[in-house]
């Protein structure tokens, strides 16, 4: 091993001295992120389909964006990958920013996201938007059928189909209008809302009168085939229980003191009453059910005009 001399230790310090010339070029390389970098990274993740990070990257370029027409872009796309990672809070964020920066959009800007809340099934909330959109008589003209649709899908979550038929009667189906199909779909709808929700609905009550009678029934009646066979085998067995357990005690004089047949008594009248009370809601299950069938499959046949969002979201509204 070579002892160090006297005129090595010169060697770290040249090595000190030649370091900065390989280190300098890397931190040359290194640039500042730009305003346009951040539009770049934000498509880029789109096309990843992670909309959240494409979303935090448009809505920092919104911020940092000096051109009023490029932060509205940003805006819109960050209102949209929000909504659409299902980060609502964040959509509704961007929406609020977008509506204090753009005042003369504002009414656009709520409707664009009550249809983005009709597309995603959340009723509730797209009413809400669409009452604060605060919609003139000028934007109704607008809207046209967009808003009538909007307006028929909002009511029939409601089970209302008299409200949902009022709103479309007016479309004109002779011309077509929005995605293909749209007229067609709007026809259909109003046919099936004019014939009104399923008729010949099961009576609850004739039902629990059924199964009074005949335990089972009554749920037979409601279309419960399952349901009509436990409550009419249960019934039976428990009725038949009691019954042998009386004639034994009283055939016997009485061993028990008539304590097990009273309890196999109470069993089996408790199963009675709920065969009874279940025919009742079988029946009101089956017609609950129609009904649902009805204003969901309404709701479908509508759905296919939101297919398209540039047409329900292509629209400016008045400031």
């Amino acid at each position: 091993m070579a002892i160090p001399t006297a005129a090595q230790p010169a060697r770290p310090d040249s090595a000190a001295a030649s370091a900065p010339e390989t280190v300098a070029p890397a931190e040359a390389d290194r640039q500042p992120v730009t305003v346009g970098d951040l539009a770049r990274l934000a498509e880029r993740f789109e096309e990843a389909e992670q909309p959240f990070l494409g979303y935090a990257f448009h809505m920092a370029h919104y911020e940092l964006a000096a051109d009023s027409a490029t932060r509205l872009a940003s805006g819109t796309a960050a209102l949209n990958g929000a909504f659409f990672a299902g980060r609502y809070p964040e959509a509704e964020h961007a929406l609020r920013r977008l509506a204090t920066d753009f005042p003369t959009l504002r009414r656009t800007f709520r409707w664009q996201y009550a249809v983005l809340l009709l597309q995603d099934d959340r009723f509730e909330d797209a009413a809400l938007a669409l009452g604060a959109a605060d919609l003139q008589p000028a934007d109704r003209d607008t809207l046209g059928q967009r808003l009538a649709i909007a307006e028929a899908l909002l009511a029939l979550h409601e089970s209302d189909h008299t409200t949902a038929l009022a709103a479309l009667e007016p479309v004109d189906t002779e011309q077509a209008f929005g995605p293909e199909g749209a007229a067609y779909a709007v026809a259909a709808a109003r046919i099936g809302l004019r014939e009104g929700p399923p008729t010949g609905a099961r009576s609850p009550g004739l039902a629990a009168g059924m199964s009074a009678v005949v335990p089972g029934s009554g749920q037979l009646y409601s279309g419960h085939v399952y349901d009509a066979a436990q409550a009419f085998g249960l019934t039976t067995v428990l009725s038949y229980g009691a019954y042998a357990s009386w004639r034994h005690e009283l055939d016997r004089g009485g061993p028990t003191l008539y304590l097990l047949p009273s309890i196999a008594t109470l069993v089996a009248g408790a199963f009675y009453l709920s065969n009874v009370r279940g025919a009742h809601a079988s029946a009101r299950r089956f017609n609950a059910y129609r009904e649902a069938r009805f204003y969901r499959e309404a709701i479908d046949g509508l759905t296919v005009v939101l297919s398209d969002d540039g047409w329900m979201l292509g629209v400016r509204l008045s400031p």
